[in-house]
């Protein structure tokens, strides 16, 4: 059975409607993000946002880390982090979220559409040179799943090298978290310039030292600090990831193609008066 015109239409709208959802959607959750909510060009009104960094901080309900090998290693990043423990109680509202899974979500649900698409159009192709009425329902279901065979034989190993390099980074993180050590991993800008406005030629003052007085304000000394990124966050993340690599939403909104397919094939099947056979 070759796709009818309106089934081919059918496939672009779907296709359209799900990447302009994929591309546009956004939360209704109102968030902080320092980047854009601290004044970047305005000296004082930036010192001012910096300072206030902690008391926005603390009336968080929740932090959300967009995580990537470098982020323990950046000294601003693990002060917010510090200053989140200190005031909420509960790990699990430090959300971390590894950078890797927007690529991942795109690739998956790019493959699933060239997949899906594929597929449809080989088995109508095929389907086309037979017989319906001879071969029978069996005879239609080999072809459909020798399709699929090669398909997956094309499509898996650029699925498969996305999703191992994914498991890596968040290996890594467990492995960051779980022997993080401040004096060892986390660097400034600072430091990397020799603490010499490069600009002005004059001494600077050293963040590390500043934001190492705080952690010792805060929670008795580094040591205590690193303890408590090993007791606290390492768990909740380790058993956040390792039992769900990619949440479930992401990986059923990155299906969706599959989805669209087998409702247009349902569609057809309807129309036609035909037995439906899934892709």
């Amino acid at each position: 059975v070759k796709l009818g015109l309106s089934i081919q239409w059918a496939l672009l709208a779907g296709l359209i409607t799900s990447c302009l959802g994929l591309v546009l959607w956004r939360s209704s959750r109102k968030i902080f993000f320092d980047k854009i909510c601290i004044a970047q060009n305005d000296p004082k009104l930036q010192v001012e946002g910096v300072v206030n960094v902690g008391a926005t901080v603390k009336s968080s309900k929740s932090m959300l880390v967009c995580w990537d090998p470098t982020y323990l290693s950046r000294l601003w990043c693990v002060l917010e982090v510090a200053a989140f423990l200190k005031t909420h109680e509960n790990a699990a509202e430090l959300i971390i979220r590894p950078t890797s899974w927007g690529p991942l979500a795109i690739v998956l649900f790019s493959t699933f559409w060239a997949w899906s698409g594929v597929s449809q159009w080989t088995a109508s192709l095929v389907l086309g040179y037979v017989d319906m009425e001879q071969v029978g329902p069996i005879t239609v279901a080999l072809i459909y799943a020798a399709v699929n065979a090669v398909n997956h034989m094309l499509f898996m190993p650029w699925i498969a090298h996305f999703w191992r390099s994914h498991l890596r980074d968040l290996e890594q993180a467990c492995t960051q978290l779980s022997d993080f050590r401040f004096d060892r991993d986390v660097s400034c800008y600072c430091c990397a310039i020799g603490h010499v406005n490069p600009v002005t030629g004059k001494a600077m003052i050293c963040d590390h030292a500043t934001i190492r007085e705080c952690l010792h304000i805060w929670f008795g000394s580094t040591a205590e600090f690193e303890q408590v990124i090993r007791d606290r966050v390492a768990p909740t993340f380790k058993r956040s990831f390792r039992k769900h690599p990619l949440p479930y939403k992401w990986i059923l909104g990155a299906t969706v193609p599959t989805l669209w397919i087998s409702m247009c094939n349902a569609m057809q099947a309807a129309h036609d008066g035909s037995e439906f056979l899934a892709m």
